[in-house]
């Protein structure tokens, strides 16, 4: 999954990510595999710290990486897709 946050206007809070973080690591009942890969990609230096952030919250539960540059999400996206844990 490709969040594509280059248009976003304004800045997440602290509410926000708690939500996204909810919702994006909750796993289907019985899975055990981390959810992803999941690559998050903002231009903007503010949201890339606040999504470098969410990213490491997340770990535990979900392969994720945070970008600047389409492209290398895109090749980490296509290296981490479909991976056995």
């Amino acid at each position: 999954m490709l969040y594509d946050l280059r248009s976003l206007k304004g800045q997440p809070n602290v509410a926000d990510l708690k939500g996204y973080m909810e919702r994006d690591a909750r796993r289907p009942a019985g899975e055990t595999r981390p959810r992803g890969p999941v690559a998050i990609l903002t231009s903007d230096q503010v949201i890339f710290g606040i999504a470098c952030t969410y990213a490491a919250l997340g770990r535990s539960s979900m392969m994720i990486e945070v970008f600047r540059d389409w492209a290398d999400a895109d090749h980490w996206l296509i290296a981490h897709t479909n991976l056995e844990f």
